[in-house]
Formats: C-alpha cells, structure tokens, sequence
C-alpha cells in the first residue's frame, strides 16, 4: 500500500511539473480561450495526471482506513478482559 501511496505522489509531482513547462514545451493548441488563455496539451496531460493521481491517493486513503479499522473493532483492550 505503501508503494501505491507513493506513486501517486511521484504522478502529482509529474503532474505539476508538467503544468509549469514554459511555452515554447507546451505543445500544440487544444483549445482557445481568449487573446491571452489557452490550453495546450501539456496542461492537459499534467491535469490529468493531477487528477488521477488524486484519485488514486484518496483511494489509497480509503483502503488504509479500512484496513485499520477493522483491526481495531476485534481488539478488546486488557483491561476489559481482566474485569470480565
């Protein structure tokens, strides 16, 4: 779990890095939005990337929560156990 938490870290950090490339590395022209706002297809692939790298790292939270949690439902503490 670990090593999937860990990627989805590195695929943000791509991600932002390619939202940040200068213009001359943007690409070609994906949509127009006015004389001065464009999108390019590396904003596209970095925010796909940001996307799905944040999906990823929320599914990864999810499955920890899980995991601990039902560890923790069948523990009964010592004390309880000595009282009984």
């Amino acid at each position: 779990m670990r090593w999937v938490a860990a990627l989805a870290l590195v695929t943000l950090s791509l991600g932002l890095l390619a939202l940040a490339v200068p213009d001359a590395y943007e690409g070609p022209l994906i949509v127009t939005l006015d004389a001065e706002h464009a999108v390019r297809a590396m904003d596209l692939f970095g925010g796909l990337l940001i996307i799905g790298a944040t999906a990823l790292a929320w599914g990864v939270g999810l499955a920890w929560q899980r995991r601990n949690a039902a560890g923790a439902v069948h523990q009964v503490p010592e004390e309880s156990r000595l009282r009984q």
